[in-house]
């Protein structure tokens, strides 16, 4: 009996110096090494995702902005945003060829942009997705009074709805600037540009849980209008958190993308996973090791019998 506590005592004593000690402090080490390598990949990897949305909203912000200076340049669209204002009229001719231009614009444009409009003060608005002529939108509409009140472009928040076609429903943004008479210089109505964002969110919510990674964009004013948490409110709050990694793009368009990564996350991914590896580890040692204590305590007793 004794004998055989011995032995075990023995065979406890191995197995602790030979696997427990070393993989624990192997454990230790991989565990800080690769929590380094694994958030710097997160911080690669999702300021590669943020540059790229980057990439996409200001090539929308150089595309909006050379559209609407077409449209100011043209003569023949200077005479429509006029007419009916300061004593002009026009033909049933022209407004088709306005919305057929506007339809041409937006078709050989980049994707993404679903509608050009036109919206003159007195609600008559041209548009590229239609041949007709919207006669009475109301400019009352706040995103109408800011432009008008600003005097210079700006971006509208996410919305789901189309803001002259409310029946169409998608993710749009949009991007407004006023229509300035070049000969007055006043205010003759205002250029609408709607865009579908949902390819550009779609690359933010890929795999941001896998890569514990938040994303969110905030507007002019520092309001989040996107983020990939579900909760709005709790997204906001991860932006202080000081477990969290930020990392901040900014766009041409006045917006920021903010990308936080939990450490906190991280490491628990990477201790989860090592101990699952060096358990494993454990049961194999502990296997040989076992198998070996029984074969040399075999051939010990061999002489003994003999």
């Amino acid at each position: 009996m004794m004998l055989s506590d011995s032995f075990f005592l023995h065979l406890l004593k191995a197995f602790l110096v030979v696997s427990v000690f070393p993989l624990v402090i192997a454990g230790i080490i991989s565990c800080v090494s690769f929590y380094n390598v694994s958030f710097e990949y997160a911080v690669s990897y999702s300021n590669k995702k943020s540059e790229l949305v980057a990439l996409q909203i200001n090539m929308l912000q150089d595309v909006n902005e050379k559209i609407t200076n077409s449209l100011h340049n043209s003569s023949m669209m200077q005479l429509e945003m006029r007419s009916g204002l300061y004593g002009h009229t026009h033909t049933m001719e022209d407004l088709f060829k306005i919305n057929e231009a506007l339809s041409y614009i937006k078709n050989s444009s980049v994707s993404g942009i679903e509608g050009i409009y036109c919206i003159k003060k007195n609600g008559t608005v041209y548009q590229s997705n239609t041949t007709a002529v919207y006669k009475y939108f109301n400019t009352d509409v706040q995103w109408y009074q800011d432009v008008q009140e600003k005097q210079q472009g700006i971006w509208l928040s996410p919305y789901k709805h189309s803001l002259v076609t409310p029946a169409l429903e998608g993710n749009y943004v949009a991007y407004l600037c006023p229509y300035l008479d070049y000969i007055t210089g006043e205010m003759n109505g205002v250029v609408l540009i709607e865009m579908d964002c949902d390819e550009i969110w779609e690359i933010l919510r890929k795999d941001s849980e896998k890569d514990s990674t938040q994303y969110s964009i905030l507007n002019q004013e520092n309001h989040v209008i996107y983020t990939t948490d579900s909760d709005q409110r709790k997204a906001t709050e991860e932006m202080l958190d000081e477990n969290k990694f930020s990392y901040v793009e900014e766009l041409n368009n006045g917006w920021k993308i903010v990308s936080n990564i939990s450490k906190t996350e991280i490491f628990l991914s990477v201790v989860k996973s090592l101990i699952i590896l060096f358990t494993i580890l454990l049961l194999v040692c502990f296997s040989i090791i076992i198998i070996v204590s029984i074969k040399k305590a075999n051939e010990i007793s061999m002489p003994i019998k003999n």
